[in-house]
């Protein structure tokens, strides 16, 4: 997996309106999680401005961008009251979608955020 870098969020970040999706405003607010949630919104929602990386590697990013949100959320408020892991799950689901996955790729993501709890 190769991680999409910070600048090119940060030149489509403007995109992201809030208002029409249905986020909790906690974590909107937030300003531990927001980047977290910034990066994996973009990923979800327009996907195709990251013309330069695969749709593979895409995939990565927005599980990698979603776990980090997660764990960060979960070692804050030390619970899962906003159900971060069912979402985590539907996006391993999603992986299968992908005939090239490299689960390997998955589980390492998964380990560098559960291990820093």
């Amino acid at each position: 997996m190769k991680l999409i870098t910070n600048d090119i969020f940060d030149e489509y970040n403007q995109l992201i309106d809030y208002k029409k999706l249905s986020i909790n405003q906690d974590l909107i607010n937030d300003v531990l999680l927001r980047p977290s949630l910034d990066k994996y919104i973009l990923l979800e929602n327009y996907a195709y401005l990251f013309d330069t990386a695969t749709i593979l590697n895409i995939y990565y990013n927005k599980y990698y961008w979603y776990s980090k949100l997660m764990f960060d959320y979960i070692n804050k408020y030390k619970k899962d009251d906003l159900n971060l892991e069912q979402g985590r799950f539907k996006l391993i689901e999603e992986g299968g979608n992908y005939p090239n996955i490299d689960w390997n790729e998955i589980e390492e993501i998964y380990n560098k955020f559960k291990n820093n709890e």
